[in-house]
């Protein structure tokens, strides 16, 4: 399956549930820092490092650098999630992958993806 059939796949997945964490590591491929392991985190006060990554991300795929941004939420009870974009409610921080979603056009403010974190 190629990349844009797995991205279709999980676009379908998405309007239903959550999609695993799993998937969205595998592949969205979030950056990580090499120190702590983990992906990086960005909060309100570093958003111009957060900015700068992910217009890194976007020229080397040719894409926009909002199409890296991913928010981690805060979600209902004791779990957080990923949502595509950046969020203010309920932000814990965002963090940058290498994999871009949507598809750089005006219809991408209707995509809404959701994982598990």
């Amino acid at each position: 399956m190629n990349s844009m059939e797995k991205y279709k796949e999980l676009l379908e997945k998405a309007k239903e549930q959550k999609i695993s964490c799993d998937d969205f590591e595998e592949f969205f491929k979030p950056i990580i820092n090499k120190e702590s392991e983990e992906a990086f985190q960005f909060y309100g006060s570093n958003w111009d490092e957060l900015q700068k990554l992910a217009k890194e991300q976007a020229e080397k795929n040719d894409t926009k650098p909002y199409q890296h941004i991913w928010a981690v939420v805060d979600g209902d009870g004791p779990s957080c999630f990923y949502l595509n974009g950046r969020h203010v409610c309920n932000v814990m921080h965002h963090i940058v992958c290498k994999t871009p979603w949507g598809e750089g056009l005006d219809s991408d403010k209707h995509v809404y993806i959701e994982a598990e974190y």
